[in-house]
């Protein structure tokens, strides 16, 4: 789930730079960058869309990596203090979809972040962490 919110970010930044690389390339050779611009247009059009393109992909990684960060710290508060996790208040508590809840739950229990014993309650049934 972090990969995927890393992967998006790179991702954004990748499109920006890509973006201010091919203007960059382009007009590197030419002595009137007025005349290079007005024979093409749309060039820098592209590249302004792209990087828009790029920083709002990264903004959406972030986004999701903090909701990530604010998933686990509600999971592991439900975990110690009532010794059971429900994953669909803390979907609506986060604003994610249940299934992402219950991928990072069984992500801490891979990793015996979540002790044994602790009742997981899904919306179709629980189970107990062995």
């Amino acid at each position: 789930m972090k990969g995927d919110a890393r992967n998006r970010i790179i991702g954004g930044i990748v499109l920006v730079l890509f973006s201010v690389a091919v203007p960059l390339v382009k007009f590197h050779g030419s002595r009137d960058i007025v005349a290079a611009l007005s024979a093409d247009v749309l060039l820098p059009i592209g590249c302004l869309a792209i990087a828009l393109l790029g920083v709002l992909v990264s903004a959406a990684g972030f986004r999701y990596l903090k909701k990530l960060r604010i998933m686990t710290g509600l999971i592991a508060a439900s975990m110690q203090e009532n010794n059971r996790v429900i994953t669909k208040e803390i979907a609506d508590g986060v604003g994610l979809h249940e299934t992402e809840v219950r991928e990072r739950v069984d992500e801490m229990i891979g990793k015996r972040e979540i002790p044994a014993g602790t009742r997981i309650i899904y919306s179709g049934g629980e189970k107990v962490v062995t």
